[in-house]
């Protein structure tokens, strides 16, 4: 971004999704490029759903091709409960932790009450800046993107099942004209997820 050589950047986007935190780090960096007088393009390959579609929201100009598959505003999260798995294997497994939810993401063990509120909290903190960045993004209202993402497969979010929606044609086409791009917010920075208390680091959340 500093080197006065590059004029612009285009942005080859080929990706299904997967961290939020990885997504987030992304899109501040292409707000820090516009910031920095670098125009950015952004190049929809096959696939450029959620976390995707996320780094691609900051951009100038994105161009998606006729048969890219993008849209999908939604989290999700959980983990893969194996203890009756590996009981059946004749596998014994143990865990040990300090501290009231060290083994929140352990396999061995289901989530408590607490624990399923701690991962909504979360959720419904990444569905909600999500969303916020969409209509930044778009130049939409909040209600207009809620509708959006919740026009896909998915249940209509809830503050119980925030995650769940998935994509939307109304998202699969190509937008915005050159240097027509919305300003970043002022001073953006990536979101940080330890602001949600217990959720510094679930492993197992991801965009979906």
């Amino acid at each position: 971004m500093n080197d006065e050589r590059v004029k612009a950047i285009v942005f080859r986007v080929n990706s299904p999704g997967g961290s939020y935190v990885a997504s987030d780090t992304i899109w501040r960096e292409v707000c820090r490029a516009r910031e920095a007088a670098k125009p950015v393009v952004v190049s929809m390959g096959e696939v450029a759903g959620s976390g995707g579609y996320f780094v691609a929201m900051a951009a100038d100009v994105i161009v998606a091709e006729p048969a890219t598959i993008t849209g999908s505003i939604g989290v999700l999260g959980g983990k893969l409960e194996t203890k009756g798995l590996f009981e059946r294997l004749g596998v014994n497994i143990e865990s040990l932790g300090r501290g009231q939810h060290a083994l929140m993401f352990s396999t061995q063990t289901g989530f408590s009450e607490d624990e399923w509120a701690k991962l909504h909290e979360w959720l419904d903190f990444v569905y909600e800046d999500f969303t916020a960045k969409v209509a930044q993004g778009r130049a939409m209202t909040r209600e207009a993107v809620h509708e959006v993402a919740a026009a896909g497969s998915g249940p209509e979010p809830t503050p119980s099942n925030a995650g769940s929606s998935t994509s939307s044609e109304d998202c699969a086409e190509p937008w915005r004209s050159p240097g027509n791009g919305p300003a970043c917010p002022a001073g953006a920075a990536a979101a940080d997820p330890r602001a949600v208390a217990g959720a510094a680091a679930a492993p197992a959340a991801q965009q979906r």
